[in-house]
């Protein structure tokens, strides 16, 4: 501890023998004179201190004599010489903050810069590369389009041909069978599971196609693909068109379960099958009418057909508001189906599939949509509900000449 440290204590332990909350009646305070201090500090010395007396020392409270310095000044000015120093000392430690504040920023802000700008260079560099293989993948792709495109339609059947007629050769061991034992089984065929699938195949062409919608189904079933509206991949699963003997709809439950017609002209491609097609994924539905020359389409995003125990209830919804027809199957989502001899409609008292042309359909009592009914000419004026109608397109009795509707996943993939 340096003197004023020294001059500083001892001061305040004077003030603190001084201050009025000493006992009353007790003696005047001892202390020693600043010289003694001084000497006392200097030699060591720890002595108790003595009694001011007249022969030694004036008496503080009636002035200063002899020389002598107040100790009420010389602590005041010890205070102050120690704030200064304090302050003194303030302005250096900021000063030495201040240096070192600028260290840290010039060595540490430059290697943040640094950083950044490596940061900045490998993301760059990986977008080229990105860039330089997506760009390598659309030239593959184009040139796999362009080498398709350049097919002649013989060459495209050609292939179509090729294909049907590829078999794929598994081997099977038999049950406890050895390695020098087993058998060879033979898969006949690759059928598609739909539309879109024979589209992802391969087989690109509208037209007739053969699918197997279940996998242990062994025949398949013909229906009619259409690959050129919207990218392909429709499966056709009713139509109705003008042809020189019409097909009869007129039929009972177990052969709208199986379907029924040729799916070159007119044909009803079963509810079973349906079941099939629509329990995996979700289907989007598009239909399209004509009423003699004018034409007019009804899509749907959500098509499903429910098993038989449920007797095949539909599910249609998600309208698509670009349609032109109008939406007339909004009356039938949730319906059962219903033929003449297997009555599940809302109606009471009777069957509308009798009321309705004789057709299978999802009716309630009974419809705004009967695609099934009776083929009707183009010079009929009778207003009859047992003919084709679609009565949110040109309202009651008018007939139709066409009617198809189609079904499709929503994942779609293409080549």
């Amino acid at each position: 501890m340096n003197l004023s440290c020294s001059y500083l204590a001892l001061s305040l332990l004077l003030l603190v023998a001084q201050s009025p909350g000493g006992t009353l009646g007790s003696p005047s305070p001892l202390t020693y004179t600043i010289r003694e201090t001084e000497e006392r500090v200097r030699l060591g010395l720890k002595s108790e201190p003595r009694f001011f007396d007249d022969e030694d020392e004036t008496n503080p409270e009636e002035g200063s004599g002899g020389g002598d310095v107040d100790l009420s000044d010389q602590l005041v000015g010890h205070i102050r010489s120690s704030l200064s120093g304090l302050y003194s000392l303030t302005g250096d430690l900021n000063k030495v903050l201040e240096n070192r504040t600028g260290d840290f920023s010039g060595k540490v802000l430059p290697a943040l810069d640094d950083f950044q700008d490596q940061i900045e260079n490998a993301t760059r560099n990986t977008a080229v590369n990105l860039q330089c293989q997506f760009m390598k993948r659309i030239q593959e792709s184009l040139q796999i389009l362009n080498r398709i495109f350049a097919l002649t339609p013989e060459q495209i059947e050609d292939i179509k041909v090729q294909l049907g007629n590829f078999s794929f050769i598994q081997p099977t061991l038999t049950e406890n069978a050895t390695d020098s034992n087993t058998t060879i089984t033979t898969i006949k065929d690759n059928a598609p599971r739909d539309c879109a699938d024979a589209f992802y195949k391969g087989y690109f062409t509208t037209g007739v196609t053969k699918i197997r919608p279940d996998r242990h189904e062994r025949t398949g079933k013909n229906v009619w693909c259409n690959q050129d509206h919207d990218g392909g991949g429709w499966t056709v699963i009713l139509r109705r068109m003008p042809s020189t003997a019409q097909l009869d709809f007129r039929r009972n439950w177990e052969s709208y379960e199986d379907g029924f017609g040729d799916a070159y002209g007119e044909y009803w491609i079963g509810l079973k099958t349906l079941h099939l097609l629509t329990k995996r994924q979700p289907y989007k539905l598009r239909i399209e009418m004509a009423s003699q020359e004018d034409w007019a389409f009804a899509q749907y995003d959500t098509f499903r057909v429910a098993p038989s125990w449920k007797k095949y209830r539909l599910r249609v919804e998600d309208y698509d508001e670009s349609s032109t027809a109008g939406d007339a199957m909004d009356y039938h989502n949730g319906k059962k189906f219903t033929t003449y001899d297997d009555d599940n409609d809302g109606a009471s008292g009777g069957n509308c599939a009798n009321w309705s042309g004789g057709g299978g359909w999802w009716y309630d009592f009974c419809y705004f949509a009967n695609p099934t009914a009776l083929y009707s000419l183009p010079n009929n004026t009778e207003e009859s509900d047992q003919y084709m109608e679609w009565r949110k397109w040109k309202g009651h009795y008018n007939y139709l000449s066409h009617f198809t509707m189609s079904i499709r996943p929503h994942e779609v993939t293409t080549i």
